[in-house]
């Protein structure tokens, strides 16, 4: 798909040459974006959801879920913050997190996961710099692409839509996105925004600073 991309945009004096890229869970994007547009040239990030949400997964499937444990829930929620934790004080947090763990088998094989899965350098794709969002400025998710399909359903069946109208299209439409997110007074959508989700981001970016 990439490949179709560059190829459109080349062949319409388009540049498609992205310097970040916001993934999944599907890891094995990583190394074709490396190859194709140069393993120093970018910035790849797992998108905040998908960590939260691949974290919230093995919650689930171990039962910890169920739990109304005050001291579990606070671990947890302590696994999930780590992704908005400066990126060089990982490991102290991590260290204090384990130590103040509750002892709970289920919860001990949740920690054994993250170890594994996130804190440890040992040339995994999912290294700190990949899923750590303390220095992400704007955009730490993808969640809000879904609502790209909207277009692509509208559009879909339309025979004379062209590759180079598709990507033009959607390139407006990004545009008009981080125009909102950048400019929140000048957005239109963000005057929409309820006081009490308001008040909620300011507590959030309070919470990060400290």
């Amino acid at each position: 798909m990439f490949q179709i991309i560059k190829d459109t945009s080349h062949n319409n004096d388009l540049e498609f040459n992205p310097s970040n890229f916001y993934i999944d869970v599907d890891l094995n994007i990583i190394p074709t974006i490396e190859e194709m547009f140069g393993i120093h040239k970018t910035v790849i990030k797992l998108s905040l959801y998908n960590y939260t949400n691949t974290i919230w997964h093995k919650v689930i499937s171990l039962g910890l879920s169920q739990h109304d444990d005050y001291n579990i829930e606070k671990t947890i929620r302590r696994m999930c913050f780590l992704a908005l934790s400066p990126i060089e004080h990982i490991g102290e947090i991590w260290t204090k997190i384990k130590n103040e763990a509750p002892q709970n088998e289920n919860l001990s094989e949740l920690i054994s996961y993250i170890t594994d899965t996130f804190i440890i350098y040992n040339g995994r794709v999912l290294n700190p710099t990949v899923w750590n969002h303390y220095d992400t400025d704007n955009i730490k998710t993808i969640s809000y692409l879904d609502g790209f399909n909207d277009f692509i359903d509208a559009n879909i069946k339309n025979s004379n839509l062209s590759a180079i109208d598709c990507i033009i299209k959607l390139k407006s439409m990004q545009q008009d996105f981080e125009m909102e997110i950048s400019n929140p007074e000048k957005s239109n959508v963000a005057s929409n925004i309820p006081k009490k989700y308001k008040f909620l981001e300011a507590k959030f970016n309070h919470a990060k600073e400290k």
